[in-house]
């Protein structure tokens, strides 16, 4: 397994395995955590990447993970890019290849 970390990504695979593992929260609004990790992972700029709009509605994103709530945790789950996503309100942010999810 090799350890290719990007920025403060943890970025690891093994035969054409990805996983990144950071914490959204860092970034101004939850899709552009995602982007970014999509990005990192693809060696593109973000801008190169198809609109995230295409796979989940962006605003509805933004606004479910950014809420402050007392109540269960929030998370949500998405390909993008053949890449499986799994994003949570606290912050955590997921992004594996379909072969790595069980």
């Amino acid at each position: 397994m090799t350890d290719n970390t990007r920025s403060d990504h943890i970025v690891t695979g093994s035969a054409g395995e990805k996983l990144v593992q950071t914490d959204w929260s860092r970034y101004e609004q939850p899709a552009l955590g995602i982007v970014e990790a999509i990005a990192g992972i693809k060696d593109k700029r973000p801008t190169d990447l198809p609109p995230l709009g295409r796979e989940v509605d962006v605003d509805a994103l933004n606004s479910l993970l950014g809420a402050d709530s007392n109540d269960a945790e929030v998370g949500v789950s998405f390909e993008y890019e053949g890449l499986q996503v799994t994003i949570q309100q606290s912050g955590s942010l997921v992004v594996e290849s379909p072969t790595q999810v069980q």
